[in-house]
């Protein structure tokens, strides 16, 4: 969503409309765009969402994995430019291994 030009706004502010209208539980928004997201579910949702907004990837990726608990479903949303992949890498390498119990 980084390469949207002059519509980003309005766009994430509509994606942050969108994900209020879902039965989430928090958002995690990295940089200023993503912020607005956040900012508008805050707004707009009429459940509690927590939201934790970070300037940039690498402060997302010391935060994130502390507010993950076993069972979670995460879905991670953003422009290659904002470099996410660094989070789902982060996350996946930390999971503990399946036991196979044959």
């Amino acid at each position: 969503m980084g390469e949207l030009g002059p519509q980003a706004e309005d766009l994430h502010r509509q994606l942050g409309y969108d994900i209020a209208r879902q039965p989430i539980d928090c958002v995690w928004a990295v940089g200023p765009m993503s912020s607005l997201a956040a900012r508008t579910v805050q707004e707009k949702s009429e459940h509690p969402v927590k939201i934790s907004c970070y300037p940039n990837t690498d402060s997302a990726c010391v935060g994130v994995e502390a507010d993950i608990k076993e069972g979670d479903l995460i879905l991670i949303k953003g422009s290659r430019a904002a470099g996410l992949e660094q989070i789902v890498t982060q996350l996946t390498n930390n999971q503990q291994p399946a036991t196979n119990n044959q």
